[in-house]
């Protein structure tokens, strides 16, 4: 493990940290649930639009823009967006803002397709931009479908 990495726990409360801070920068009034629900970590509200949110945050430590998803499918709704955020060294985390139907439909179609060598995946899903496609989650109006 690189000397600027976070252990898994603490990288993943820090992403979430980074992301609260900046729906609160934004204008959004949001909080934590601290582990208290499955399948989100933080709620946001954004008084001028009227508009309730679930987000999920993933955290990663690597340049690769692959981030987690854990076992199961992930979960998906109209309300519920995923904000995969890349902390890298001493740089400002990158955030990427994707509705989850998204990110159920990547993480699937990659779990369902077999590894190079043609085996199943057994292991957990995994989300993964295609080739330059992140430029367009970088933008935070994704939240309010602007």
């Amino acid at each position: 493990m690189g000397e600027n990495r976070l252990k898994t726990n603490p990288a993943g409360a820090a992403g979430e940290s980074y992301v609260l801070a900046e729906l609160l920068r934004r204008g959004y009034i949001a909080s934590t649930l601290y582990n208290c629900a499955k399948d989100y970590d933080l709620l946001a509200y954004h008084p001028d639009k009227d508009k309730y949110l679930k987000i999920q945050v993933k955290t990663s430590q690597s340049k690769s823009k692959i981030w987690k998803l854990g076992d199961k499918p992930p979960y998906y709704d109209n309300e519920t967006f995923y904000i995969f955020v890349t902390m890298v060294g001493e740089e400002m985390p990158e955030y990427y803002i994707v509705d989850s139907k998204k990110v159920y439909e990547v993480a699937e179609k990659r779990h369902d397709t077999p590894t190079r060598s043609g085996a199943a995946r057994t292991a957990g899903r995994k989300f993964k931009f295609e080739k330059d496609e992140e430029k367009q989650y970088k933008d935070w109006n994704i939240l309010l479908g602007l």
